[in-house]
């Protein structure tokens, strides 16, 4: 997750690796209208914000002006990940239709750079859902689950979006969606962790009771509270939702299992504990059926909550095992999801155990 948070329970740090000297003369020479004249005198700052996976991110300060860039990681990296001209894309086309999301302000394609291309974006006042914020929210008479029905509407506001050709469209690559994502899971988990007959049956029922819907509308597909900005006065509120690196045009079904994939529950096993946050698990906070009854008292799905919940499970597993298995294993946060994706491919395939039939 990649946040733009200045409140103090945003984790920030120096510049680190964000090569100042060369960015700060590109800067002056191609992005005037973002920063506005800068005396020769001032100097460009940067902070890093230091709770992503993915995406290095950081606030940029010039002047009174400051704008967010975001860069890919440190190599190596897969082919066609990270891709920043896509994010940028994404925004340019989304933010207009979509204004939770950052504006897209710059992207820079030479990698004399940086190293690899970069995008500056809107910067968004906000603040992450952290312990200490959730225990002001729960201090708010209703308000978790007021907060719980503003991240419903942010993302059944996004599935509203009318796609256009000659805009999000080109992002959509036809046929049947659901079945090419599945499929696809399916081969990033084969080429991290190898074979196995639970991931096997999983993929298969997932594929056999899958909705024919062909669905195709805008789909942020990591939505998820790590990747919201809230407010909380006068009543807690979404004022950005970031990290479109994998968005697309897809079947909803995607967004509602991821969400219900990271929604932690008191009574969860130990399998669905991702740890990768677990806020909504503490008292007062709504449950995953209540999550789920709220979209669909908004917006029609063709799919059941248990279908939802496991294809996102299938989801998230594979992020955690490819997380666990990175090659930046010198980050203790990778070291920690170890064994973590096989439990969530194990709590996916128990779900759809329990609903025979699913439609």
């Amino acid at each position: 997750m990649d946040s733009v948070s200045l409140e103090p329970d945003a984790p920030m740090a120096a510049a680190g690796t964000l090569d100042l000297t060369a960015l700060e003369p590109y800067l002056r020479q191609h992005c005037v209208s973002v920063f506005g004249s800068i005396e020769p005198r001032q100097r460009l700052t940067a902070q890093q914000f230091g709770t992503g996976y993915s995406n290095r991110t950081y606030l940029l300060g010039w002047g009174a002006a400051k704008c967010v860039l975001r860069c890919p990681p440190p190599p190596p990296f897969p082919p066609g990940t990270h891709d920043m001209r896509r994010e940028h894309r994404v925004l340019e086309h989304l933010h207009p239709a979509y204004p939770l999301a950052p504006a897209a302000l710059h992207l820079c394609r030479d990698r004399s750079v940086l190293g690899e291309p970069f995008l500056l974006m809107q910067w968004r006042a906000g603040r992450l859902l952290s312990g200490p914020v959730a225990s002001e929210i729960e201090a708010i008479a209703d308000g978790p689950r007021q907060l719980c029905d503003a991240f419903v509407r942010a993302l059944v506001e996004l599935h509203k979006i009318e796609i256009k050709k000659d805009g999000l469209g080109t992002l959509a690559l036809g046929g049947d969606f659901l079945a090419r994502h599945i499929a696809g899971l399916h081969k990033r988990w084969l080429s991290v962790a190898g074979a196995g007959h639970d991931v096997d049956q999983l993929a298969q029922r997932l594929n056999d009771e899958r909705p024919h819907s062909n669905a195709a509308l805008m789909i942020h597909n990591d939505f998820k509270f790590d990747n919201v900005l809230i407010e909380l006065s006068p009543t807690p509120s979404i004022t950005a939702v970031l990290d479109w690196e994998l968005s697309t045009i897809g079947d909803p079904i995607v967004d509602v299992g991821m969400a219900l994939a990271y929604w932690q529950e008191p009574a969860d096993a130990t399998g669905r504990s991702h740890g990768l946050g677990a806020i909504t698990a503490r008292a007062g906070w709504p449950s995953r059926r209540e999550l789920f009854e709220a979209y669909r008292a908004r917006r029609p799905l063709d799919a059941d909550m248990l279908y939802c919940e496991a294809l996102g499970l299938f989801q998230l597993a594979v992020i955690v095992e490819q997380l666990a298995r990175s090659e930046r294993l010198s980050d203790p946060r990778h070291r920690a999801l170890s064994g973590k994706g096989r439990a969530l491919l194990a709590a996916a395939l128990s779900l759809l155990t329990r609903s025979p039939s699913m439609h």
